[in-house]
């Protein structure tokens, strides 16, 4: 049981940057009169994917049993790669042409560059 719980730790570990790396995201693509919307839409998608996730999860514990559902998070883990190949080079150059983020979260000194490792850079 602690080796399981050690694995959900550092599975959850990466909630953190990737849920600050999508809401950075959203604020520099996103124009500030959207903004409220496409965060409510991110986090639906978040929810949404969780629900989906566990439905996915159980059925595949019930009827593949309980070792060969592990390929269900690796199924989803291979989607959301082939996403990201596709749509990167797009998103990342969106990212880039609309410089820094203007939304709620952005900094109170819009002509401050970010400094450099602070994660606020689209590459």
């Amino acid at each position: 049981m602690a080796g399981l719980t050690a694995f959900l730790v550092l599975a959850g570990l990466a909630m953190a940057p990737a849920t600050i790396t999508v809401f950075e995201v959203i604020q520099r693509v996103v124009p500030a009169g959207a903004l409220t919307e496409a965060v409510s839409w991110a986090g639906s998608g978040v929810v949404l994917g969780m629900t989906a996730g566990t439905l996915a999860g159980g059925w595949a514990a019930e009827h593949l049993g309980i070792h060969r559902m592990y390929a269900v998070p690796v199924a989803y883990a291979a989607l959301a790669l082939a996403v990201i190949a596709v749509r990167y080079p797009r998103l990342r150059a969106q990212c880039q042409a609309a410089g820094p983020a203007t939304g709620a979260g952005s900094s109170p000194d819009p002509g401050r560059t970010p400094p450099p490792g602070s994660g606020a850079s689209c590459a």
